[in-house]
Formats: structure tokens, sequence, C-alpha cells
């Protein structure tokens, strides 16, 4: 399989629950 573009990715985590659990923020508190 290729790799997907975030929207294909963002897409299936929310409409079909490929990502559980998924968060759109990657960011993680008091991390440069």
């Amino acid at each position: 399989m290729s790799v997907m573009p975030d929207t294909w990715i963002r897409e299936m985590a929310t409409k079909k629950g490929m990502i559980e659990p998924f968060t759109e923020k990657l960011q993680r508190e008091g991390v440069i």
C-alpha cells in the first residue's frame, strides 16, 4: 500500500474508525 495523503487518513480515521483513539493535534504539552 502506498503512502496516503493526510486528508485521506483523517477521513478514514473519523468516518470509518480505522485509527482509535484518533486526535488531530500532534503536539504534546511541554515538548519543544
